[in-house]
């Protein structure tokens, strides 16, 4: 593993995506990044659905940050949760593996994310603007990947860990949000149909479990730095 400072980077960098996020004006720089957390958050509900005995119909990434995935069949408490945890664990095990000194095994994981993508792009995704937003990604990380240096390729991928983490919380809020008001179809009101437990109290328990996530993540990488 690295040194310790890879745990002072990583508040570092969640510093800085939660100051961005807080300043209209600037958020566009983490625009792209929100468009891959919501990719990994659509992924989580397909790959759950697959898991269960399902099938992925459709899924879509929109330009305003939102996404869908259109399932059919498979264990629905599962599928439901597997957007928001799913961001989560792949946050963690992301940022594990941009800890470790070998910058192959950095790479490595950019190419399977680039990889896990193209597959979604060929088997999943039938909505031409979400194909093109995924395109979009998978040439960023080929280019980081082939024509970025060695600390890019880290920094990279730590923020993509990061923002992955940090996009599931922030939308975990919104989620809170809606459901106290009761508005609007999300994965909190789904489960809260399935299980007649309030939203809201679906959105505290994510959010509990993926800072547990990102806390036992850091406590990883500090003990065997």
């Amino acid at each position: 593993m690295k040194s310790k400072k890879q745990v002072l980077i990583l508040f570092l960098i969640f510093i800085v995506s939660v100051f961005i996020w807080n300043i209209p004006l600037i958020r566009v720089i983490l625009y792209p990044f929100m468009l891959f957390a919501t990719f990994i958050h659509e992924f989580g509900h397909a790959l759950m659905a697959i898991v269960t005995g399902g099938k992925v119909l459709d899924l879509e990434v929109f330009f305003d940050g939102s996404g869908l995935a259109t399932t059919q069949g498979g264990f629905r408490f599962l599928i439901a949760s597997g957007g928001y945890l799913g961001s989560s664990i792949t946050g963690a095990i992301l940022l594990i593996l941009a800890a470790d000194d070998n910058i192959k095994i950095t790479k490595v994981s950019l190419f399977s994310v680039a990889l896990i993508m193209l597959l979604s792009l060929i088997f999943f995704i039938k909505n031409i603007l979400t194909g093109i937003i995924v395109i979009i990604i998978i040439s960023a990380i080929f280019f980081i990947i082939f024509k970025a240096g060695d600390t890019i390729n880290r920094i990279f991928l730590n923020f993509l860990a990061i923002q992955c983490c940090f996009y599931s919380l922030y939308n975990i809020g919104v989620v809170f949000g809606l459901s106290m008001k009761g508005y609007g179809e999300n994965d909190a009101a789904t489960l809260a149909s399935l299980t007649f437990i309030p939203g809201p109290l679906w959105a505290i328990l994510w959010a509990i479990v993926s800072f547990v996530i990102f806390g036992l993540v850091l406590k990883i990488i500090y003990k065997y730095s």
